[in-house]
């Protein structure tokens, strides 16, 4: 995480934004591995505003994926439904195969949806 922090600051200071986008995702994910959910969700956050900006949909496949992920962590399921569905559309429309078939494992493993407002959140 240190050396993900000093990415950070040199990104960050040399307006590297890509750089920094790819550096707050891989603090989320090492955020994520400690219980750290709430600070992974908020360097996401980041991440996603970043590529919106840079235009970078790959990136923002990826921001969405793992916020997903997230939320299916936190037993958030219609949010990670509807996070990894953008992220599905993005890498479908990408022609990125390999990150498209695990976006569909990770919703094919979410439980089904509630038939009506009960959704178990």
């Amino acid at each position: 995480m240190a050396l993900h922090k000093k990415e950070e600051a040199i990104c960050d200071q040399l307006g590297d934004r890509a750089g920094l986008q790819a550096s707050y995702g891989n603090q989320a994910l090492i955020l994520k591995a400690w219980g750290r959910l709430d600070e992974a969700m908020a360097l996401l956050q980041k991440q996603e505003a970043i590529c919106q900006q840079l235009g970078d949909r790959a990136g923002l496949a990826r921001s969405y994926a793992n916020q997903g992920a997230l939320h299916a962590a936190q037993a958030q399921n219609t949010e990670a439904r509807k996070m990894y569905e953008f992220a599905l559309a993005i890498f479908t429309e990408l022609r990125m195969p390999r990150e498209r078939d695990i976006v569909q494992g990770r919703l094919d493993s979410l439980p089904p949806r509630a038939d009506s407002a009960s959704s178990g959140e």
